[in-house]
């Protein structure tokens, strides 16, 4: 493996980078949002303190988290970021959020495969995957899209924090030889 940290990315609509303390504002409107994180902020003093710490992070070099910037706007309209890894299996799993104002516009399509291409390419991971609750289907053509395979579904995997009952996940991943073969580099 060969750890950098996150590091800026841009593509051609958006700006990939770290967080900053002025991104607050913007960040509340996903964060605050019961909808799109499990546990949602409760105001802007709470999203404060939590950039901060996802800013103190960046001293990690196996940190890997992104503020999604649409590039005409200068707005944060999402985030991706590596919820956990194993460098041993270079494997690490990623997870999303996009505002829904943002939503069926390919802005988390576009992120997602630029991500891609930095971990597999850049730091080593041979392996990515992603996992969504299995009604949320929206979120597997978004992961479809990007070039990950479907490769199974968890049965009863996990509590669905938006319903509060236990259901199935789907997983997905790409690995490196597959950005050959579908000439995503």
């Amino acid at each position: 493996m060969n750890h950098k940290g996150t590091k800026d990315i841009e593509t051609e609509r958006l700006f990939l980078r770290k967080w900053k303390i002025n991104d607050t504002d913007d960040v509340f409107r996903i964060c605050g949002d019961k909808t799109l994180v499990p546990f949602p902020h409760k105001d802007t003093t709470q999203t404060k303190i939590w950039i901060e710490k996802m800013i103190k992070n960046y001293e990690n070099m196996n940190n890997y988290d992104w503020g999604i910037e649409l590039k005409d706007t200068k707005k944060i309209i999402g985030f991706i970021y590596i919820c956990d890894s194993n460098d041993e299996n270079q494997l690490c799993y990623i997870d999303c959020a996009l505002s829904k104002n943002y939503w069926n516009n390919g802005y988390a399509t576009e992120a997602l495969k630029y991500v891609i291409q930095y971990l597999l390419n850049n730091i080593g991971f041979n392996r990515i995957q992603c996992e969504h609750f299995i009604d949320n289907p929206a979120s597997g053509k978004v992961l479809e899209k990007a070039g990950m395979k479907y490769e199974g579904t968890l049965r009863q995997y996990s509590i669905n924090w938006k319903t509060g009952k236990i259901t199935d996940s789907k997983v997905y991943s790409i690995i490196k030889d597959d950005l050959v073969e579908n000439k995503i580099v």
